[in-house]
């Protein structure tokens, strides 16, 4: 497998590069050729005679591409001339889609290119293309890889020339589309791919919570106020047509299925943000910033990583807010890396990288996707790390910006770190160390939400018997013994996944998520009995009287704290140290 990429600048003329592609072609075995293009002008007569010039001098080729904000190599970077990339497979092969979403749905489009996949062998990667902002391809990756959860895939959304209106566009052959998706499957016995995903960007200051937003990616209001005023009120930044050059390097940044990912602004209204993506409403998320050593020290160990993969072919999608960060001369750098793997190695930016495997989470913002393509397992040659010197030196004069961050990022982990505390002592009982009313009543709201309509949650309610005899007699000092060696006790035999809490005084409450009648009883008798086992001295014996119940989704919040505590009141009445299950 063989890569060549190709700028076109003022200098090249059409049959000029043709006839380097063709003499390229030609030196090269090959079994078959996959010609991608990126070009950032987005004018649709251009890109049409473009596709129909290659097709005419280079009959056997696939072509795919998009517009992008910024075609970039380490020849330019600026977004001036298209760049096209070309990959020779000499042992195994690809195969190409497109699709027409002004009629399909993203997710209409991942369950036709599953039953393509059905009838393809040795699938090891698939890339992916779209155009249109409020087209998410979230959906797309969703559907085959919950179907194909192996295969990595990636790409980009197009990007386009101009932020005031979205002419992104993306091609196949000789179909252009507004508003489509272009699909590659790449398979074969001895093909191999990697990816890699770089982020970077770390949290800054407050934390956010979106409170109103729309499924095509609009976010209408942050902490109750326009979603807009997050950048106007943190950061100065004005509504004007350069908003998206003044927030690209602030992108938003939360977990996602436990991942980190970043969410760039791509267009503004008086009020609203639009993403690329849907943000769901009751979001949690900070703006976020890097220093560029951030950015250039992941790329640089992913380059190292790519170096002993030893690709034939790198192609990287990444975000334009790494270049407005870092500026050109150190996105350049960045670049740098991937070249001394590959000098062939493509780049180009748009409104989104994609990424679905083990790091990535699907659509992304902010980051370096950086694919590697090999043919067979061929050994290194050079094992001889990539290194960059001006990393490890330290300034004489640190940047100022650099120190800003510094100052940030302390006093943000100062931020947090009392947040957590006093957020800790808010929800926790301070003697037992426990969750308190307020959490429990939050934690069951949580619950109740989130079970199915067939899920049950168990009750359990405990309460310490005769426990006034223990602070009249022994003291209170001794009575709040007791009051946490019950607890503990009641800790040793409470499942993982119990949420456990202080009712008040002498009296707990343990909820347990997805638990039937059984299951309830027999936890709560374990516990009756390791409490009545364990020594209080010196006070005698200590015992709990323990009422229990099953709740569903829809019992109201009253009648449920009102049912469990009439079967511990029962327990008490009729003997103590015993448990009662309700069933009404």
């Amino acid at each position: 497998m063989k890569q060549r990429t190709i700028v076109f600048d003022k200098a090249d003329e059409m049959d000029d590069v043709a006839l380097q592609l063709l003499n390229f072609i030609e030196d090269t075995p090959h079994k078959k050729i996959l010609f991608q293009a990126v070009e950032p002008s987005g004018d649709i007569d251009y890109i049409r005679t473009g596709l129909e010039y290659a097709h005419g001098a280079l009959p056997d080729i696939t072509i795919i591409g998009m517009t992008s904000h910024c075609a970039m190599t380490h020849d330019t970077h600026a977004a001036k001339f298209p760049v096209v990339s070309v990959l020779l497979f000499e042992e195994n092969d690809f195969t190409a889609f497109s699709y027409d979403c002004k009629t399909l749905t993203p997710s209409e489009v991942g369950f036709k290119l599953c039953k393509e996949l059905e009838n393809i062998k040795d699938v090891k990667g698939i890339l992916i293309m779209g155009s249109d902002i409020t087209l998410t391809p979230q959906d797309f990756i969703d559907v085959v890889s919950s179907k194909y959860p192996d295969i990595p895939l990636f790409g980009a959304l197009a990007g386009t020339s101009t932020l005031k209106s979205d002419e992104s566009l993306v091609f196949h052959n000789n179909n252009v589309y507004e508003r489509g998706m272009v699909i590659v499957v790449f398979h074969g016995p001895t093909l191999e791919i990697t990816t890699h995903y770089n982020l970077g960007w770390k949290p800054l200051g407050n934390t956010f919570t979106v409170t109103e937003s729309s499924n095509d990616g609009k976010v209408y209001k942050i902490n109750d106020k326009p979603a807009v005023t997050v950048y106007n009120k943190y950061l100065g930044v004005p509504i004007n047509e350069y908003f998206f050059e003044n927030t690209a390097a602030f992108p938003f940044i939360f977990k996602h299925n436990n991942k980190l990912v970043a969410r760039v602004a791509l267009k503004h209204t008086v009020t609203s943000l639009q993403f690329g993506i849907e943000i769901p409403e009751g979001t949690k998320f900070s703006l976020a910033y890097a220093k560029a050593n951030y950015l250039l020290d992941e790329s640089l160990t992913c380059a190292n990583k790519m170096k002993e993969f030893n690709p034939d072919a790198i192609l990287i999608y990444a975000c334009m807010s790494r270049r407005t960060l870092m500026g050109d001369e150190l996105a350049e750098r960045e670049f740098s890396y991937f070249k001394q793997v590959n000098p062939n190695v493509t780049w180009s930016c748009g409104y989104g990288e994609l990424l679905y495997d083990e790091h990535g989470d699907g659509l992304l913002n902010g980051s370096l996707v950086a694919v590697g393509i090999k043919e067979g397992n061929k050994p290194v040659t050079d094992s001889s790390p990539i290194t960059d010197s001006r990393l490890q030196a330290e300034p004489e004069v640190i940047d100022l910006t650099d120190r800003l961050i510094s100052f940030l990022e302390s006093t943000t982990e100062d931020l947090n770190d009392n947040i957590n505390l006093l957020a800790n002592m808010a929800s926790h009982d301070q003697l037992t160390k426990i969750y308190n009313r307020a959490a429990l009543d939050y934690y069951y709201d949580e619950l109740i939400h989130n079970i199915s309509a067939f899920d049950t949650i168990a009750m359990i309610m405990f309460d310490i018997d005769h426990f006034k005899r223990v602070n009249d007699t022994y003291g209170h000092d001794v009575g709040d013994q007791v009051i946490v060696g019950v607890v503990n006790a009641i800790k040793e035999r409470l499942p993982d996944n119990a949420i456990f809490a202080r009712w008040g005084g002498e009296e707990f409450m343990c909820l347990l998520p997805n638990c039937d009648k059984e299951t309830a009883i027999n936890v709560a008798e374990r516990i009756r009995l390791r409490v009545s086992v364990t020594d209080f001295s010196p006070v005698d014996q200590v015992t709990i009287s323990i009422g229990a119940c099953l709740i569903n989704k829809d019992i109201d919040k009253i009648e449920a704290f009102s049912k469990v505590d009439k079967a511990l009141y029962e327990a008490k009445e009729t003997g103590r140290n015993k448990v009662v299950f309700s069933e009404q």
